[in-house]
């Protein structure tokens, strides 16, 4: 059965889609819109958003002008299950010089969490344009050790990393090469990198792209609890029917074997497809997400965000599909994070909404037992809402982070929890989220 005959999810931040099982109720916001990043006076942006299996959620940012750091510099900040903030902001790099920025994380069930960055220079060896960078960090939020190297291969520029985490704490790195130990010496090439629970390599750095025209480029990952990852990217490479660049996939068993060559996604093939995101449910499914020119489905409006699943046996599920369903103008930006039981929130940034919000918007969208409408996101409705990153709690329980510039200059991180009609197993207090609606 097609994926599409089931599903059709949708939204924007932006637009945001939840899948959940009927038990799961409707969601709402938890709480007001909230500003993450409590310092840093100038550019707060690419936010990035993690969370365990408690529903405690990290968001960490690429800030510019910070006392521990007055470049560009890594910033990051916990929340508890509620919203509740956790501590203090926090800065991720240790090591100062140059650009720090193009921020990732991931977080182990057990609380604990993986950062991971490109720098300009390295606490390594590598200190040609840019190299990817690691730490790690307990779950109360002090670093585990110092930062580290991930790549190995230091000829020119590393750049965008990602990362995912299994349930024992071994984590994968993936991000962009100019240049590789494989025979891809053509533009740029897609590297990964497994590690241990304690931060060791396991193997060597090792090429994921087999097609090596051209540049392969906006690499991101996502992890099973068993180990096994999908790797999607964007090539600029004619392949198969798609001479505009495709969007490729490639599974890997949890020893870091590849099962198979990459394969494209995108079945719609006039115009780009780029800037993939993946994510991992509990159950061993994957959705991946993409910006779109044009679209199969209903959206012939500039960019639609489209989705394709799999699973954690490397197979593909049905065939793309449409996520939104808010068509004027342009979709863009997508992510995707991962639930439990089979549950997904995908978020994209619109150029107009379905809400309020006509400029940039954040906007939502749950995929129930009854579909909703889109929902708008962000309460600030003034300049730029832009690059969206989401991460869902085993329960439901979901957040949204982006960018703002409600001034139209300077950029600060804001974000809106959501939640399950039972957030922690119990209502409690008031019965003002209720509904006599059976959904």
């Amino acid at each position: 059965m097609r994926v599409s005959s089931f599903l059709h999810l949708a939204a924007a931040v932006t637009l945001a889609v939840q899948m959940s099982p009927p038990a799961f109720g409707q969601a709402t916001p938890h709480g007001g819109e909230f500003q993450v990043n409590t310092h840093g006076q100038s550019a707060q942006q690419e936010p990035a958003v993690a969370a365990d299996a408690l529903g405690q959620m990290v968001v960490v940012w690429q800030s510019y002008g910070e006392i521990g750091d007055p470049g560009n510099s890594v910033q990051g900040q916990r929340y508890a299950a509620d919203g509740t903030p956790q501590g203090s902001q926090f800065q991720a790099n240790s090591h100062t010089f140059g650009f720090q920025g193009g921020t990732s994380v991931a977080r182990h069930s057990n609380g604990e969490f993986v950062v991971v960055w490109q720098s300009a220079t390295s606490t390594g060896n590598d200190n040609s344009f840019n190299s990817i960078q690691a730490r790690r960090f307990d779950t109360d939020g002090t670093p585990k050790g110092a930062e580290f190297q991930v790549n190995s291969y230091t000829s020119s520029a590393q750049n965008l990393p990602d990362v995912g985490i299994d349930d024992q704490g071994g984590f994968v790195v993936v991000w962009q090469s100019r240049g590789s130990f494989g025979d891809d010496q053509d533009g740029y090439s897609i590297q990964g990198r497994r590690f241990s629970a304690d931060d060791q390599p396991l193997g060597a750095e090792f090429q994921v792209n087999a097609d090596t025209t051209g540049h392969q480029t906006w690499a991101r990952v996502a992890v099973d609890g068993a180990g096994n990852f999908w790797v999607v990217y964007e090539t600029a490479a004619a392949v198969g029917s798609d001479p505009d660049g495709s969007i490729q996939a490639r599974f890997y068993l949890s020893n870091g074997t590849p099962t198979q060559p990459s394969f494209t996604l995108n079945t719609y093939t006039s115009g780009a497809q780029v800037r993939a995101a993946i994510a991992a449910d509990d159950s061993g499914m994957f959705l991946a997400v993409w910006q779109s020119h044009d679209s199969a489905g209903s959206d012939t409006s500039l960019s639609s965000i489209q989705g394709y699943f799999l699973n954690a046996a490397g197979d593909p599920l049905g065939d793309d599909f449409q996520v939104n369903t808010y068509t004027t103008g342009s979709q863009t930006r997508a992510a995707v994070g991962g639930a439990g039981g089979g549950n997904f929130v995908v978020s994209w940034e619109s150029s107009s909404s379905g809400g309020t919000d006509t400029s940039a918007s954040v906007q939502a969208r749950q995929f129930n037992a009854t579909l909703s409408n889109d929902f708008q996101v962000n309460t600030i409705e003034t300049n730029v809402q832009t690059d969206p990153a989401v991460a869902a709690g085993a329960s439901g329980n979901f957040v949204v982070v982006w960018a703002s510039s409600p001034t139209g200059s300077d950029y600060n991180i804001r974000g809106q929890f959501y939640d399950a009609l039972f957030r922690d197993g119990f209502e409690t207090g008031d019965s003002v989220r209720w509904s006599s609606a059976v959904p």
